[in-house]
């Protein structure tokens, strides 16, 4: 029995690895984070588990819409001398959310999300849970629930503050790695959820902050909420909830490894030549490969349809690319 602090602790093994805070890890550690849960999920598959531990459907938040709507307009009536700080955020939020909300609704609906394949996952793969290569701790939350679930923490998790995070890159780099070594690995359909389940969790934690927490909010509270709502507009801008948005998605987690992107008169995104980049400063060419690679393609394109095409069709590679100015050559 150990104590940490003013809590105990029953150890049960050791685990040797490395452990990453998420503010400073890089796309590699979120794709090793994806390879290790799905060797997790292939190791539980055929776990009985002595009990489960109640989480609720992500769908579930869908329930709230109507409260949304109704506390909207009940707060739009009052005078603005009647409004708190939290009140003012929650209308100037609202009808992002609400959009959000409808999104949801329809891509991912209650029984679409009971209809999707239960299996035993951790329930907060996240990297302060995890040793690098080693394995995660803290399995307090496992469950038998959509597989796809486990994305939610991987994904969003920054720090204990309630803090959560929303980044294209990280994204596919957990998506990438799971893809890499899960023996069932996520469908199509499972694919074009993974968006909705981030969605989902940022409505969650957003109908936390307004509706148990509004009247503690301030300028010195906000950031949570100001951290969700950010992560949901970048999310609104990488997946819309159209068609062509999941598309790209599935595109881009089964594009081709060992991606390289020569860019001449480029400059480089680190001052100096490191692991992923080379610098050539007599011809101006900048040579990216692997993760930055692929760091370089969202950051100049904004993760254009045009530019994945090119990078997952292996016909395309070898074509040159105009981003942001730069003339660039994609080869695997």
């Amino acid at each position: 029995l150990y104590k940490i602090g003013s809590q105990f602790f029953t150890r049960e093994t050791f685990l040797e690895g490395e452990g990453i805070a998420p503010a400073d890890a890089k796309p590699q550690h979120y794709e090793a984070l994806g390879r290790m849960t799905g060797h997790l999920h292939n190791t539980l598959r055929d776990w009985k588990a002595d009990g489960q531990s109640p989480m609720p459907p992500v769908t579930q938040i869908l329930l709230i819409r109507e409260d949304m709507e109704a506390l909207s307009q009940r707060l739009a009536a009052k005078a603005e001398q009647e409004l708190t700080f939290g009140d003012r955020l929650f209308l100037q939020s609202s009808d992002l959310m609400l959009r959000h909300l409808a999104i949801l609704a329809r891509n991912l609906p209650p029984q679409r999300w009971a209809q999707m394949r239960r299996a035993n996952i951790h329930g907060d793969p996240t990297l302060v849970n995890t040793l690098l290569p080693g394995g995660f701790v803290d399995f307090e939350r496992t469950g038998a629930r959509p597989p796809v679930d486990d994305l939610r923490q991987s994904i969003l998790f920054q720090d204990r503050t309630r803090k959560r995070h929303y980044d294209l890159t990280r994204f596919l780099s957990v998506l990438q790695g799971y893809h890499q070594t899960a023996w069932v690995p996520f469908s199509e359909d499972e694919y074009r959820a993974a968006p909705e389940v981030l969605r989902g969790a940022l409505l969650w934690d957003l109908a936390y902050w307004f509706f148990l927490r509004r009247d503690e909010l301030s300028p010195d509270t906000i950031g949570p909420v100001e951290t969700a709502l950010a992560s949901l507009r970048k999310l609104e801008h990488d997946f819309p909830g159209d068609r062509r948005s999941e598309s790209r998605l599935l595109n881009a987690v089964r594009r081709p490894r060992n991606l390289r992107v020569t860019a001449s008169g480029a400059e480089p995104l680190q001052p100096q030549a490191q692991e992923g980049i080379e610098v050539d400063p007599t011809s101006g060419t900048t040579v990216y490969t692997g993760h930055e690679a692929m760091s370089w393609l969202q950051r100049r394109t904004r993760f254009d349809e045009e530019t994945l095409i090119l990078v997952t069709n292996a016909a395309g590679l070898g074509v040159g690319v105009e981003a942001g100015g730069v003339r660039a050559t994609l080869n695997e």
